[in-house]
């Protein structure tokens, strides 16, 4: 007789039992969904019970969250429309911002333009949801394209500016005066 501990006597080794690697690796996908699925639709519920609890509540914390992702790039917007309020500011930005030279020909003729806009143009206060809310603030931020910025001053003129995330450099500067040509556009 051949046989031994290990076979059982038998020529092949046994038949092993349960499901095949690759079911159980689908029915853990399938769990992991399931669980996905159900934490969607719990916090779905929860944040609709809030904003019907609470709606102003929801909406501030809604805008003060939105504030506060968008913050640093108010604050470099903020800091060049500053630097834009002075002669030295201006002449400072156009030497630091290469991107810029192209639309606005040569240094003159930048601080001539940003000499127009000094009247119509104020320190950006501290941000605040209002901003958001009333459309005054406009700010995108892409990853492909950078950031683009634009505010609306009391009188109704426009600044808007790009620049990249990374490196912070301007690519885009221009403001429209209140009654100009391009002050009749909606978004800033």
């Amino acid at each position: 007789m051949d046989s031994s501990w290990d076979n059982g006597g038998q020529g092949a080794a046994p038949r092993r039992g349960g499901w095949p690697a690759w079911a159980k690796v689908l029915m853990g996908c399938g769990i992991v969904l399931l669980l996905a699925l159900g934490a969607c639709v719990g916090g779905g519920y929860w944040i609709a019970r809030q904003a019907k609890q609470d709606p102003e509540g929801f909406k501030r914390g809604a805008l003060n969250l939105a504030v506060s992702a968008i913050r640093p790039e108010y604050d470099h917007g903020a800091g060049l429309v500053r630097q834009l309020l002075s002669e030295e500011g201006a002449r400072a930005l156009w030497r630091a911002n290469p991107g810029i030279h192209a639309a606005h020909g040569d240094e003159a003729a930048f601080l001539k333009a940003a000499e127009g806009w000094r009247p119509h143009l104020h320190a950006l206060p501290p941000l605040e949801a209002d901003h958001l809310e009333k459309g005054r603030l406009d700010i995108q931020k892409d990853i492909f394209t950078g950031v683009r910025f634009g505010y609306r001053m009391e009188d109704g003129s426009k600044i808007r500016m790009a620049w990249d995330p990374s490196t912070r450099a301007l690519s885009s500067l221009d403001c429209s005066v209140a009654g100009g040509p391009a002050a009749k556009e909606e978004r800033p």
